[in-house]
């Protein structure tokens, strides 16, 4: 709109949409939570626990973890209902109660802080987090202790490597 260089709004959707963004990785071979509709409560039986999270939005804001069909009724019909002043409702991206369900997966989480230019990583650094972010949303710290194997840096490059390819990212970081 302002004629400015750089990526546009099209392109950014896959970083800032989480359902965009992982319709995006489907085909990647990269292991992705498995996203839950409408149709799959109705029609399935889903296994608890699942994660409730916005579409838009980090560090786990808004994100819920649960753990009965009950408790995805509670937090449906609370969202419902939610008409926070201080959420820009102009955009979808900021609807904080536009919600995404999925699969939880147990398991270590990490994290690559890294550079990109012209499509190739001339950067990249793996994190191990102590904790989560939204055990830190609940009053838990929360830290990063830095990868120092070699070989699972390695892995992490390839799989940076894929999802920078995948997702055609932008320069930057």
């Amino acid at each position: 709109r302002l004629n400015v260089d750089g990526p546009s709004k099209c392109i950014l959707e896959k970083f800032r949409d989480k359902v965009v963004m992982k319709k995006a990785l489907i085909d990647s071979g990269i292991r992705l939570p498995r996203l839950y509709t409408i149709e799959n409560f109705l029609k399935e039986k889903i296994r608890f626990p699942i994660i409730s999270k916005p579409r838009a939005y980090a560090g786990s804001m808004g994100v819920s973890i649960i753990n009965s069909i009950e408790e995805l009724q509670n937090l449906t019909n609370k969202s419902a209902e939610q008409n926070d002043p201080t959420y820009d409702n102009q955009f979808i991206e900021l609807r904080i109660n536009d919600l995404q369900f999925e699969e939880f997966i147990h398991g270590d989480t990490y994290h690559i802080d890294g550079l990109v230019r012209n499509g190739k990583i001339i950067f990249s650094k793996t994190f191990k987090h102590i904790n989560s972010c939204l055990d830190f949303i609940n009053g838990v710290p929360l830290g990063n202790i830095s990868v120092n194997d070699d070989h699972a840096n390695d892995e992490w490059f390839s799989f940076a490597e894929k999802i920078i390819k995948t997702m055609d990212v932008p320069d930057g970081s």
